[in-house]
């Protein structure tokens, strides 16, 4: 690993001493955390982190301050900062009166989702609606919600239809058809291990706890369906159940319980990476992966977890990807 001199700047903060930063498929919202010897900022204010080396760095986060520490006898302050989708987390969905929920009739998962967003105050999607479309609240009660927070609600829908959502470093919000594995994607990272590689350590585990060879979904009394899949890597058939009155159409259970087996009846391969940082990482990207004591050689596998760690010991990047 070749000596490069390291590049760190966070909005409001001098004497910064490390920032760690954490994004996850399983996540709505990520999170950065900054450790410093004198900051501006407060609650709620935007920071952007840029990071690297001189010759090379980028934005590694950017979003709102939620927390901020002061700690003794370092005298270092320790600020936490999410981004835009934390405010999906805080929105907490309660209506002045419990017979009048908020409703909707006949609404596509796509328009749903952006309602959603609306009621934390967030802008709409940037992405095209994915297909096919999913539609919601069609029977006379329509689809309602109460008591319950808007990140509740949006990994609801994005569990129950198979899609993503989440934010970019550049704070726009998108809703993809994005499986948490690799499903036909060319790669745009490389990861090579040995002398000249960039992997600083890595492992490699399969197992099947969460495999699910059959998938019940239950919805609107009486809507039901089921999919079910031989799986040659468990000795029983393990099954998921999915239950909420927001199905209220057959089709829409039978989408459900199909998609859902499509993404759990699948060997658990993971693949623990540590490697030389860099901003070009990102979690949902795609890498080419070749650590042959892994048996891997070209291995396309997606960045389902990514954490950035810079600071007076250096930078380094590590993933947990799934092929």
């Amino acid at each position: 690993m070749a000596y490069r001199k390291l590049y760190l700047t966070a909005t409001g903060c001098s004497g910064i001493r490390s920032v760690q930063t954490e994004t996850s498929h399983s996540n709505l919202s990520a999170n950065c955390s900054i450790e410093c010897s004198g900051t501006t900022l407060d609650l709620s204010d935007e920071v952007t982190v840029d990071g690297g080396y001189d010759s090379d760095h980028g934005i590694l986060f950017r979003g709102y301050v939620k927390k901020i520490e002061k700690m003794i006898p370092d005298k270092t302050y320790k600020i936490t900062v999410h981004d835009p989708l934390i405010r999906a987390v805080d929105m907490f969905l309660a209506s002045d009166d419990p017979e009048a929920p908020l409703t909707f009739n006949s609404i596509s998962d796509y328009d749903l989702v952006n309602a959603m967003l609306g009621e934390a105050g967030l802008p709409n999607v940037v992405s095209a609606p994915p297909f096919p479309q999913f539609v919601f609240g069609t029977n006379a009660d329509g689809a309602k919600f109460n008591l319950q927070s808007v990140a509740d609600v949006l990994q609801f829908i994005a569990s129950i239809t198979g899609r993503l959502i989440y934010a970019d470093n550049a704070g726009d919000i998108y809703y993809v058809d994005r499986k948490p594995y690799v499903d036909g994607d060319s790669p745009t990272l490389t990861f090579v291990g040995g002398n000249g590689g960039n992997i600083i350590d890595s492992s490699y585990e399969k197992a099947n706890d969460k495999i699910r060879s059959r998938v019940v979904c239950y919805g609107k009394t009486p809507i039901k369906a089921t999919a079910e899949a031989p799986s040659p890597y468990t000795v029983v058939t393990q099954t998921a159940v999915i239950a909420h009155e927001l199905i209220d159409l057959q089709s829409l259970a039978e989408s459900v319980a199909s998609i859902n087996l499509t993404l759990l009846n699948r060997l658990q391969e993971t693949y623990s990476v540590t490697v030389e940082g860099s901003h070009n990482i990102q979690a949902r990207k795609v890498a080419s992966l070749t650590e042959p004591y892994l048996g891997a050689s070209g291995r396309s596998v997606y960045l389902y977890r990514v954490s950035h760690t810079i600071g007076e010991a250096g930078f380094v990047t590590s993933c947990t990807c799934i092929p």
